[in-house]
């Protein structure tokens, strides 16, 4: 079974409303996502036994993992990632039975976002440069080019009092 959870913030855009009491227009000053996907989370060798496509199909496993967090710019340092990113796990401790931690991926060179997650109490596992990502250019067609990402993880208060 595949998971996926979508969180979406919202602030009522007083400019447009029609009255005090109706409003017209509701924006989205952020948005992220936790899914469950397969990772895995050892390096990747230096040897080459074996492709890298190979060994992260014989290490991965399903694992919940937050991605593409985004902020409107004109709300950013206002605590709106942290709610967002508390929210996603939240949703992890309640709703996904076996999940007792949850991981990211931090491009590196992001330095706004890693800061973010360690500040919610993220720590880098390994540093992978295997990963990929889609880039839009000047060309027609989007590319995927390599990149290399912190792997980030958090492990959850499972039992839920804090402790």
């Amino acid at each position: 079974m595949v998971r996926l959870c979508l969180v979406f913030m919202y602030i009522i855009n007083t400019q447009h409303c029609q009255s005090n009491r109706s409003y017209s227009l509701v924006d989205i000053i952020g948005v992220c996502e936790v899914i469950e996907d397969r990772l895995s989370i050892q390096p990747p060798s230096t040897t080459n036994e074996v492709s890298e496509k190979e060994r992260r199909r014989r290490t991965s496993r399903m694992r919940a993992v937050i991605e593409n967090l985004c902020v409107r710019a004109d709300y950013r340092k206002c605590g709106v990632g942290m709610s967002l990113i508390q929210a996603c796990e939240e949703d992890v401790e309640s709703s996904w039975p076996g999940y007792d931690e949850v991981f990211t991926q931090v491009e590196v060179g992001n330095t706004k976002a890693y800061q973010l997650f360690q500040k919610c109490g993220y720590h880098i596992m390994f540093d992978d440069s295997t990963c990929t990502k889609i880039v839009l250019d000047d060309s027609i067609l989007p590319k995927e080019v390599t990149v290399k990402k912190h792997l980030m993880r958090k492990i959850l208060d499972t039992d839920n009092n804090g402790l």
